[in-house]
């Protein structure tokens, strides 16, 4: 157990130096880089043959707006059927409203707020989250750095009332290759909670550290407006008390994007122990049919 401890604590020690000095490290490049001033339109060419200028009209692009709202709807429902209760469905609805603020760094929020349509139909919020996304480094043509800072603003009965979180602070960096073909990318992230107490009110303890590692994959079928994406956030938690949690999330899912503005997906999510009970074998799996939950959702970006 002992030696057990030591090695998570060096490997959060580790995490943690990395992902501060790679943060870190960005910004310093990102404020030192010099300013390129826009280059002048190219001259008007004058053809060889007939002497007369032949002028090269490029088309107009248009204009980036600083700031967008992003509205989803989604229902999403237990894939598990109960003999006497009925099937757990809920009706979610998310305002994520991101803004560029230059073209280093974009900020962004996410709230999502929940209605059970079971038992007492309960209307919920998620805790809400804040990030700062930072502009990496290209490295070749295909790959970039990727590199975020985030919070988690306290908004969920369980966060308020059970587990009685504060707030948190998080990083993460990553690497990602971009190609016609597909979009693959890999991120570490460390986050540190902060609570008023380190045991819940359930009596279970809280997590003071949490260590994620996220793969993202996003593949173009056929079209660019159809495309499958899919991820798995392998997580693994420290309590207080210096015991390990081990978890993840998996999701898949199939957009296509209807108009510029309005896309729809439907996929699955599944989520639990990243270990089974004897705390050997893993326990991660794309579908379960006890835990996952299938999704129906629809986005529009004002």
């Amino acid at each position: 157990m002992g030696f057990k401890m030591m090695r998570m604590k060096k490997l959060t020690v580790l995490s943690i130096y990395t992902c501060l000095t790679l943060t870190s490290s960005v910004l310093m490049a990102q404020s030192s880089s010099s300013i390129q001033l826009p280059t002048a339109p190219e001259a008007l060419g004058t053809s060889a043959v007939s002497g007369t200028s032949t002028t090269q009209i490029n088309p107009i692009k248009k204009e980036e707006k600083p700031l967008t709202i992003e509205l989803g709807i989604e229902m999403g429902e237990k894939v598990s059927k109960e003999e006497f209760t009925p099937k757990k469905n809920t009706l979610g609805i998310l305002i994520a409203p991101p803004y560029k603020i230059n073209e280093t760094f974009k900020a962004s929020g996410k709230i999502t707020i929940n209605q059970d349509n079971y038992a007492q139909h309960e209307t919920t919020a998620s805790d809400g989250t804040l990030s700062l996304a930072i502009n990496g480094f290209k490295l070749s043509e295909h790959l970039k750095t990727t590199h975020s800072l985030g919070t988690i603003i306290p908004v969920s009965e369980k966060s308020v009332k059970t587990d009685r979180l504060q707030g948190s602070i998080s990083a993460r960096n990553g690497i990602k290759y971009s190609s016609d073909y597909f979009d693959l990318s890999y991120k570490l992230g460390l986050t540190r909670f902060f609570h008023e107490f380190k045991q819940n009110a359930e009596g279970s303890p809280n997590i003071q550290y949490r260590l994620s590692q996220l793969i993202e994959l996003k593949a173009p079928i056929f079209t660019e407006k159809l495309a499958i994406t899919t991820s798995l956030d392998y997580r693994i938690g420290r309590t207080y008390r210096d015991f390990e949690r081990f978890g993840f999330i998996y999701d898949a899912d199939l957009n296509y994007d209807l108009t510029d503005k309005l896309s729809a997906n439907i996929g699955t999510t599944n989520d639990g122990s990243a270990l089974k009970y004897n705390g050997v074998d893993s326990n991660i799996q794309a579908y379960n049919e006890n835990t996952s939950v299938y999704r129906l959702g629809i986005t529009y970006t004002y």
